[in-house]
């Protein structure tokens, strides 16, 4: 019968243990970010109707025109969601795209170019570029014919309208059609201009040094090969390839013009003269060009000098000085800030200086930004205009929270914390989410709240989120989270009860020893050989000094707070205390509790025994988490 009750009391502090050290010997659970992995979730497609735009738009980029904005829509197509088995079709589809695009734009570069030539009346220079343009408009033909195939794959693996994109394929063919056809235009134009007359365009410009808008004299000649003057030619001036004037020869081919530059701020432009010709002259005479004539330009250049004043944060204004200043009084009274989606017209003081006073949008993320300060142009004074990077910064609020190190459900439990922003004050809305349900209050900086703890909730560990939301919208939101370590009464009592009748049973109803005596009979057993009472003289619990020093270890190696040899276990305690280190101070201070009673106590209680080997147990599961 005595092992049959030695039987049963075994598994009574079995099962009392069980219930409360289960919590702390599972390790609390980390949170982590999940990243969906394709190769192990179902095939999930793309909408079509999202699908078929993305694909659709680079066709439409490069029937404009814009073949280097073709590059910009397939990257939105390749940001978009492929499953892992499809997307080796995408990625084929976006290769032959870009080499398409890549052809195309290069011929029709090439093609410019000649052209120019052409019109200059230099065919023969043109030739090379025509032959290099030939055959980038043939790569680009012979990859349309792929890229057909790999639409169809697209369009198939992706169930998209098939007519929508073959009607993009079709008005890609007939592009190549027309740049191929433009191609033979002007080798034909080369071939026709080699049986016309030649003709010779000279040019002198007089002065060569002028302000920028003024007036210079372009003089000329036009005249055949053989020397033979062109009278009532039509001549075209330009100035850095652009018309400006319209010069018509005399009966020698001279022709004379007084041309008005406009107001270009540069320190030099090309000057030259061009011969088209028109009518009869078009099948008769070939186009020429004069030698460009460089004419330096005049004008001043105003300087500029920008810097913000102080922080830029989100919903507030702040200040930005500056001046503008040059050798000779500047014409105009406003320089123009560019700020955030918004334009300011800032007046200037006589000495050119100008302060403003900009408003940062209150949604705007943290961040920088690109402010502009421009002035206009005016007559000989030319433009000016500085770009800062601006860095917009909330201002970092620090948080914490307070918990118990223990909770009971089905009680209530008191929570408190405080928050703060540097030297400023701040209003903010507390939001606490515990045991799912949510609790706000407005605060100041300091805040305390009863916190309901069902009897629903499971024993175990339970996180506590807060977020701090500052009205200001120039503080940043905070978010802090704690972990708190809740027994439910009616689990140990359930699981004791249980086992309660199962001993009673295997000990053929002998009584059992109280619960008190279980667990000091459990400890003698393993600890104080002898021990029969609930309480237990001190020096018999060397053991649990080894535990207090263990701890101090750990949490030296996990702090960086190291006990010095003059410190007590209190003033230990205490430095651990004014780090942010709440769950390593609540183990340590469970087991400095428990050590202290040890030392100065004539007896110690199995509960703090018990509670001292939980938290030791947690503190190794947590060394262990950080660690590894």
């Amino acid at each position: 019968m005595d092992s049959k009750l030695t039987a049963a009391v075994l598994i009574l502090v079995l099962a009392v243990a069980s219930s409360l050290l289960i919590p702390y010997l599972i390790p609390p659970a980390t949170h982590k970010l999940i990243h969906v992995d394709p190769d192990s979730e179902l095939s999930r497609l793309p909408l079509p109707k999202l699908l078929i735009l993305l694909v659709l738009n680079p066709f439409t980029a490069i029937a404009r025109g814009n073949f280097s904005g073709v590059q910009a829509e397939l990257s939105i197509l390749e940001s978009a969601y492929i499953p892992s088995g499809l997307r080796f079709i995408v990625d084929r589809f976006v290769q032959l795209m870009n080499s398409i695009a890549s052809h195309l734009d290069r011929a029709d570069n090439l093609m410019d170019e000649a052209e120019a030539l052409i019109d200059s009346g230099m065919g023969v220079e043109a030739k090379p570029m025509l032959a290099e343009a030939s055959g980038e408009i043939a790569l680009a033909n012979a990859t349309y014919r792929e890229l057909r195939l790999a639409s169809e794959e697209l369009a198939r693996a992706f169930s998209l309208p098939r007519g929508d994109i073959y009607v993009r394929l079709n008005d890609l063919g007939r592009l190549i059609d027309r740049m191929r056809l433009r191609l033979l235009k002007l080798l034909d134009m080369i071939e026709r201009q080699k049986i016309l007359i030649e003709t010779f365009v000279s040019i002198d410009i007089y002065p060569k040094t002028v302000w920028t808008g003024g007036r210079i004299s372009v003089e000329g000649r036009l005249n055949t090969v053989f020397g033979e003057p062109l009278p009532g030619r039509s001549v075209t001036i330009l100035v850095d390839s652009l018309r400006i004037a319209e010069a018509s020869t005399s009966w020698d081919g001279s022709f004379r013009i007084e041309v008005n530059l406009p107001y270009i701020y540069k320190h030099t432009v090309a000057v030259q003269a061009r011969y088209t010709p028109t009518g009869g002259d078009a099948v008769r005479y070939k186009p020429s060009a004069s030698d460009k004539v460089e004419v330096s330009l005049l004008y001043i250049e105003p300087k500029m000098i920008v810097e913000p004043v102080g922080l830029v944060q989100p919903g507030r204004e702040f200040t930005l000085r500056g001046s503008v200043y040059s050798s000779s009084p500047l014409p105009y009274s406003n320089v123009k800030i560019s700020w955030i989606n918004s334009v300011y017209y800032v007046k200037l003081g006589e000495d050119g200086f100008f302060e403003a006073r900009l408003n940062t949008p209150r949604d705007i993320q943290d961040g920088e930004y690109i402010l502009r300060v421009d002035t206009p142009a005016s007559g000989v004074f030319a433009p000016v205009g500085a770009s800062l990077t601006v860095t917009v910064r909330r201002i970092p609020v620090n948080a914490t929270l307070n918990l118990p190190s223990l909770a009971l459900a089905g009680l209530n439990m008191f929570a408190s914390g405080s928050f703060r922003a540097g030297d400023e004050r701040l209003n903010a809305m507390v939001k606490i989410y515990f045991a799912g349900r949510e609790y706000n209050v407005e605060s100041d900086g300091e805040f305390a709240i009863w916190l309901n703890l069902p009897l629903t909730l499971l024993s175990g560990y339970q996180t506590c989120s807060m977020r701090i939301t500052p009205i200001d919208p120039w503080f940043s939101e905070a978010a802090i989270e704690e972990r708190i370590l809740v027994v439910n009464p009616l689990t140990v009592l359930v699981s004791v009860g249980i086992l309660v009748a199962l001993a009673v049973k295997v000990s053929g109803g002998k009584a059992i020893k109280t619960y008190t005596e279980v667990i000091a009979a459990e400890i003698s057993r393993e600890e104080a050989s002898g021990m029969a009472e609930a309480y237990f003289a001190p020096e018999e619990l060397r053991w649990l000094m080894d535990i207090y020093w263990e701890a101090v270890g750990i949490v030296g190696d996990l702090t960086g707070v190291v006990m010095k040899p003059y410190m007590t276990m209190r003033e230990y305690l205490s430095a651990i205390a004014s780090g942010s280190h709440g769950r390593v101070y609540r183990y340590l201070e469970t087991i400095t509790s428990a050590a202290e009673r040890a030392l100065y106590s004539p007896e110690v209680s199995a509960w703090t025994i018990m509670m001292a080997m939980m938290a030791i147990k947690s503190l190794r599961s947590e060394y262990a988490r950080v660690k590894h």
